[in-house]
């Protein structure tokens, strides 16, 4: 379809498409070998089986636990409050820079921790507010 969206479509376009689209396909089926449709066929009535399936009673407590932990969750994250510090936002920009890049990206497999150390520096300096002071703890 062109840039409109379905909301554009009124219901006999959106049943000529139907139309259409089911022809295709049945078309397309109808191409296939009398092996692969006989698979076809299983596969879906196996599939509508389980659907007519009636639920099992025994997985009704392991769901009502399920919910009743996420609401736990939910309720914990949400008294806890706010993070401790604003998070500094990350565009992926580096990430690009380096796969486009001409560098040998074996170079940076060398010292991982050293590249995750100036990332680390480079975003605390972002972070800081203007004229304050770097902080330096080297690790070693």
């Amino acid at each position: 379809m062109d840039e409109r969206d379905e909301r554009d479509l009124d219901d006999e376009q959106i049943e000529a498409l139907t139309r259409r689209t089911r022809a295709a396909l049945d078309r397309e089926v109808e191409a296939l070998d009398a092996d692969t449709q006989r698979r076809l066929r299983l596969a879906r009535h196996a599939a509508l089986e389980t659907l007519e399936a009636p639920v099992r009673a025994g997985w009704m407590p392991v769901g009502a636990a399920a919910a009743v932990a996420v609401a736990a969750v939910g309720v914990a994250l949400t008294l806890r409050g706010p993070a401790a510090g604003p998070v500094p936002a990350r565009d992926g920009a580096t990430e690009v820079e380096l796969l486009l890049g001409e560098d040998d990206l074996a170079l940076y497999a060398e010292d991982p921790e050293f590249y995750a150390w100036v990332e680390e520096q480079t975003v605390e300096a972002q972070a800081a507010p203007p004229g304050a002071e770097p902080r330096s703890d080297d690790a070693g």
